[in-house]
């Protein structure tokens, strides 16, 4: 296994965290966190930035958003060192993912003058 050069990528001035679309990402000077939704599970990845590539990627599967925040989580604060930005990592996943499962509509209200009518 070639060992990763973690002193090629420019310093980040702190971690970043993008919470938009179908993907979470978080990344800091020397890691990248990646998360999606597929079908029912959660899927994260984990990988060393090497200059513009990742290495040494491993990916998780989880069946619940809580379990998924959980692993951001302990990934970010092995990563930082930093428990406050692991909570806010793990907080802005599950803001994220409550987005991307859909949630039934609610009933239609009826106006109260409609409801009248019908009596």
């Amino acid at each position: 296994m070639d060992e990763c050069d973690r002193n090629d990528v420019p310093p980040a001035d702190r971690p970043m965290t993008t919470a938009a679309g179908p993907v979470f990402a978080w990344r800091d000077r020397t890691v990248v966190l990646l998360a999606e939704r597929a079908d029912d599970r959660w899927i994260l990845a984990r990988g060393w930035l090497s200059g513009d590539r990742l290495l040494h990627v491993r990916r998780w599967s989880f069946p619940a958003a809580a379990a998924l925040a959980g692993q951001v989580r302990r990934l970010v604060r092995e990563a930082t060192n930093a428990p406050g930005e692991a909570v806010a990592a793990s907080a802005a996943l599950l803001a994220w993912a409550a987005e991307q499962v859909p949630t039934p509509l609610d009933p239609v209200q009826e106006p109260e003058a409609d409801r009248a009518l019908e009596r």
